[in-house]
Order: structure tokens, then sequence, then C-alpha cells
């Protein structure tokens, strides 16, 4: 009779682990994605093209005055309408093409980015998820 209600008082202590793990999964989840800004463009999966309106929050920029950004040490970029300040991932210096990234400081980089200039082949879509981190706006005429 103890081994039965070992093995049960077990078996209802790992399910709990495991629902308690998944409800943190969830949270951190959630905590993650309240972190990205409203007025993030989101990508469908599956759809590359294919993206949501950012809020009528977000704040606007005009070229010229993204245009004031195109140094190494302040760059950023219009894409696909959004601008996005780049700088600390180009200080970590773990961009794949190197300093071509440079090119598309102070710019509207969308055919940059969807042709890179190296190969013409589009950016992936691990780099399209990776500028939502560095979104700071819309680009107005």
């Amino acid at each position: 009779m103890n081994k039965q209600l070992i093995i049960i008082i077990s078996i209802v202590a790992l399910v709990g682990i495991g629902f308690f793990a998944s409800q943190a999964g969830s949270e951190n989840k959630a905590t993650m994605q309240s972190n990205v800004p409203t007025n993030t463009p989101v990508t469908n999966e599956g759809s590359a093209n294919e993206t949501v309106t950012p809020d009528e929050g977000a704040k606007s920029f005009t070229l010229t005055e993204v245009s004031t950004h195109s140094k190494a040490e302040d760059c950023w970029m219009a894409i696909e309408g959004n601008v996005y300040d780049v700088t600390p991932y180009i200080q970590k210096q773990i961009h794949p093409g190197g300093a071509a990234i440079l090119f598309g400081c102070g710019k509207d980089s969308t055919a940059i980015f969807n042709l890179r200039p190296k190969d013409n082949k589009p950016h992936s879509q691990n780099a399209r998820n990776m500028l939502e981190k560095y979104f700071i706006g819309t680009l107005v005429q």
C-alpha cells in the first residue's frame, strides 16, 4: 500500500510540476510579447509580405530626419515604411554581411533589405524578425 501511495504522490507531483512549468513558460512568452511595442509590425508566418499596420500612436519620421542618422555610431534605416534604429546591432558587430549594413544607414533601405547587393537574395525571416527589436516609428512623406 505504501508503494502505491508513493507512486500516486510522485505522479501527482510530476503532473503539478509540468503544469506550473507550462504556465511559467506561457507567462514568459506573454511577458516577452508585451515588451514588444504594440506599434511593431508583425509578420505573419508563411507570408513574408503580409504585415499588420502599426498603431496610430507610433512616432513618425521623415526621410530627412532618418538621413541625419547615417553613421555606424548612429544608424537609422527606413524599411518598408518603418524606421529602425539599428545602432545597437551594428555595435555588436554580428551582421553576417559585415560592414554592408552601413550602406543602409540614413536611407530608405527597403531595396537593399529585400535584395542584398552581394547576392541579390532577400534577407531571411529571422532578419525580418530581428528588425522588430529596433523599431522606433513609421516613415512619412
